[in-house]
């Protein structure tokens, strides 16, 4: 939880690079983790990367079939565990 906590701080402030990385550690730790897995996909958009956020999506809705429903926003604010039974709506583009 604490690697989420610290790459949810670094998302909002911009630094994509190193929340990605706590991301990363976060659903090493808990590969269940659908949050982790769903912000892995925030931080992929955000730097171009299509087909990552696509996969990393693709596995937040395979551990919380929830987040199929989940509202994208273009800031991809999630309140943390438990979030993904806000709907999410799939992009158009994908």
């Amino acid at each position: 939880m604490k690697f989420y906590n610290k790459g949810k701080a670094l998302y909002e402030k911009g630094d994509f690079v190193k929340a990605e990385l706590e991301f990363k550690n976060a659903v090493q730790i808990d590969p269940k983790f659908a949050d982790g897995h769903y912000m892995l996909g925030m931080v992929s958009l955000r730097k171009g990367n299509i087909r990552g956020a696509y996969g990393a999506f693709s596995k937040a809705v395979e551990l919380s079939p929830a987040t199929s429903t989940r509202t994208c926003s273009s800031g991809g604010s999630s309140s943390g565990p438990g979030s993904l039974t806000r709907p999410w709506k799939r992009p158009n583009w994908f």
